[in-house]
């Protein structure tokens, strides 16, 4: 990605900044997805065709940079865990609740 390499490239940079048209929705999609935050936008900020237009603000921090997110299988086994693990809670929890009741508990037909 280009910001990581500026950031690398230049360590002492702090901020990148970056505008767009506020109906370019790819050039925010984008943005948005290579970690840029929303600054905010500047209503008639440009005068384009005839027309003045809105532009959308976006900077990306060096502290707001995300590590890589790991791939998805890594989360499986964790996921998988989870959920037996919330099975084995909900029986467990069934249990004591029969066990509290005691005898009050009528089984099903």
């Amino acid at each position: 990605m280009v910001a990581e390499e500026s950031f690398r490239i230049f360590p002492e940079m702090v901020r990148l900044q970056a505008a767009t048209d506020v109906g370019n929705i790819r050039a925010r999609k984008v943005l948005e997805k290579n970690g840029f935050r929303k600054d905010g936008v500047m209503r008639k900020y440009l005068f384009h065709r005839g027309e003045d237009r809105d532009v959308v603000f976006y900077s990306l921090l060096d502290s707001d940079r995300r590590r890589p997110a790991p791939p998805e299988e890594m989360w499986r086994p964790l996921v998988s865990l989870l959920r037996l693990l919330r099975f084995s809670f909900l029986l467990n929890f069934l249990c004591s609740l029969c066990c509290l009741l005691g005898d009050s508990v009528k089984p099903l037909r």
